[in-house]
């Protein structure tokens, strides 16, 4: 049943109608509740194809949790592929200035971009991630003068 919310989460249309109301809501619960990397896909299909501002606003203010979870030890790469692949799909501004002066946080982006040491699908949605950071120009700066 998951499998094919996942499928229709990719239509635009369909990821809309996920996001009404508070439907995303219960489905972020239910994922961070469960940690099953299946609805975390889905989620991320929600925020890749749905063009509700709603959508876009829930998800920034649930991405601190997002990056909590995804920082965590006991989150395995494929779900840390989910996890980075929504985060590279939302705008959090500052916030992503705020984590990049974070220590931590820069040394987990630096281990997701080591080839040979991570799976290459991480290293992609690393680089995604980076590159919705670099949106903001102070984010920018300073990634340009760490990498």
């Amino acid at each position: 049943m998951i499998a094919l919310g996942i499928n229709l989460a990719a239509s635009r249309r369909c990821a809309n109608t996920f996001s009404e109301g508070e439907q995303l809501g219960h489905l972020l619960k239910r994922a961070f509740d469960s940690g099953d990397i299946l609805l975390f896909k889905m989620i991320r299909n929600i925020s890749q194809f749905s063009d509700l501002p709603e959508t876009k606003e829930f998800l920034v203010a649930s991405g601190p949790q997002i990056i909590k979870l995804v920082m965590s030890k006991r989150v395995n790469d494929d779900l840390k592929v989910e996890l980075i692949g929504i985060l590279s799909t939302i705008q959090l501004g500052d916030e992503w200035y705020d984590r990049l002066k974070n220590p931590a946080f820069m040394e987990f982006v630096s281990s997701n971009l080591s080839l040979g040491y991570v799976e290459d699908d991480l290293v992609l949605e690393t680089v995604c991630l980076v590159a919705k950071m670099a949106e903001n120009d102070k984010c920018l700066e300073l990634i340009t003068s760490i990498f």
